[in-house]
């Protein structure tokens, strides 16, 4: 995460700043982070006590919907962003590709040209929304049905499809806000949007601890969400027109400019590829419960939320500095890119590592102090942390690539992703090898390709070998640690 310091006002319209990051950005990015990701970790406790270990694989398939209609923004978020971004830095026009170099910029946020933004924003998750609803009422909720006939109680079956009604609205709701983040971190405000995910995801905590302990079950979280996403949008809404930027923008003529087609071409490659890249990722959550008993899915399900957990944390410190890494990029300082990337795989590996070994070793008897559910068995276990490590390892070089403003890996990703759905299904219902069939899709198809496809072009990139990036890396954390310590 990154701040934007700007001179002589709230809104910091005089002089486009230079992105810093101070020690306080990082550990918020930290906090908030934990927040996010571990949000239904926290909560576990109190699910694992209350709910059964089928209707559990059932609320998990919920989330698994979540995530995907998430990518119904189509790589739009990222790409809003940025040019918000521009907009507060005195950006006179936007591109389709790149920053043209002989445009002028204002010596202030450009606001007509944000409000025209914001109108386009508003337009493209207004459309959105419409068809997502549209999509989880009609597809979802045959899906949800299907998954739910394996259950023998019929009043736990209705208690599922209301949920799953309330869980809709929740998310279309949630969805079409969903440029409310673009505006708050492109405008610079990272604390207040670390801030935001930490108000709104302790909202949805408390709701559902409460909820579970009053006896509502799997509604209580559907419920949660719904709580959540209001917070969200009121909070959101305060923090981003502070300052008396909302009669600024009353005040402003837009400029007669859609913007869509603009945003478009960069965000339709992200969007396809983010599209693939769920599929490799989390696709297996749809698969598992046509296949494995709900039990095993429930089971599966908690590990997986355990690894993704782990594999977000050790990419944080890469994370919170890639607006960095974009400005180097600019000022072409290689250097300054290999030490940042050098620290990060550092501490990736050691994260992830340390993080695994725990797991292994004591996060049955973790999960055993709040219920009598576990993760999957040793090894399953131990090749699943082995392939999500191989994906950390070359997901950070991929991100390290984006930040020259390219897209390299639609293609790729496109194909991996339709492999793993067939290989997925194939293994676990033809060849039945249960859930050694989903670790064997997922590990299999990145190994040949973007395990060490994207590695390669991190060294090709920095012109230097991974021992080096690790010695880099360790020496300059070294120093740095040093000099906290004066």
């Amino acid at each position: 995460m990154y701040v934007f310091y700007l001179k002589n006002s709230a809104l910091g319209n005089n002089t486009p700043g230079k992105i810093k990051l101070s020690k306080t950005d990082v550990i918020w990015s930290y906090v908030a982070q934990i927040f996010n990701v571990g949000a239904n970790i926290i909560v576990l406790p109190f699910v694992l006590r209350i709910l059964s270990t089928e209707v559990l694989a059932i609320w998990y398939v919920f989330v698994a919907v979540q995530s995907f209609v998430t990518l119904l923004d189509f790589g739009f978020q990222g790409a809003f962003t940025r040019n918000v971004t521009y907009t507060f830095s005195g950006a006179t026009s936007l591109l389709k590709r790149g920053i043209d170099p002989s445009a002028e910029v204002l010596d202030r946020p450009n606001y007509a040209l944000l409000k025209s933004l914001i109108k386009s924003m508003r337009r493209f998750y207004g459309y959105t929304s419409i068809g997502m609803l549209v999509i989880l009422a009609t597809a979802g909720t045959y899906y949800i049905s299907h998954v739910t006939s394996q259950l023998e109680n019929s009043h736990e079956i209705a208690g599922i499809m209301n949920a799953w009604y309330v869980f809709i609205v929740a998310n279309v709701f949630s969805f079409f806000f969903h440029y409310f983040q673009a505006l708050i971190m492109g405008r610079g405000l990272i604390k207040e949007n670390n801030i935001l995910i930490i108000i709104t995801k302790s909202v949805y905590m408390l709701a559902t601890a409460v909820g579970l302990n009053m006896g509502y079950g799997i509604m209580s979280l559907a419920i949660a969400t719904g709580l959540s996403v209001i917070v969200n949008r009121i909070v959101a809404n305060l923090f981003f027109y502070k300052g008396g930027l909302r009669l600024i923008l009353k005040q402003t003529q837009a400029l007669q400019q859609n913007m869509l087609p603009i945003i478009w071409y960069n965000a339709s490659k992200v969007g396809i590829a983010e599209l693939a890249i769920f599929f490799t990722t989390k696709g297996n959550t749809f698969f598992a419960p046509l296949f494995l008993p709900l039990s095993l899915v429930g089971q599966y399900s908690v590990t997986m939320h355990a690894v993704a957990f782990l594999s977000t944390l050790s990419q944080l410190y890469f994370l919170s500095h890639v607006p960095v890494i974009s400005q180097c990029r600019i000022e072409r300082n290689k250097a300054k890119i290999t030490s940042i990337f050098g620290e990060s795989v550092v501490i990736m590996s050691v994260t992830y590592i340390l993080g695994a070994l725990f797991l292994i070793l004591f996060g049955d008897s973790l999960l055993g102090m709040f219920s009598d559910k576990s993760f999957l068995p040793t090894l399953p276990f131990a090749l699943l942390l082995l392939v999500y490590y191989l994906d950390v390892n070359h997901v950070l070089p991929l991100l390290l690539l984006i930040t020259k403003n390219e897209m390299p890996y639609l293609k790729a990703s496109l194909i991996s992703g339709f492999s793993i759905g067939i290989l997925s299904p194939l293994f676990m219902g033809v060849f039945h090898w249960g859930i050694y069939g989903i670790i064997a899709a997922v590990g299999i198809v990145q190994a040949l390709y973007h395990n060490w496809k994207w590695p390669l072009e991190a060294i090709r990139d920095l012109g230097m070998s991974y021992k080096n990036f690790y010695r880099i890396g360790y020496h300059s954390l070294q120093t740095k640690i040093l000099y906290l310590r004066k």
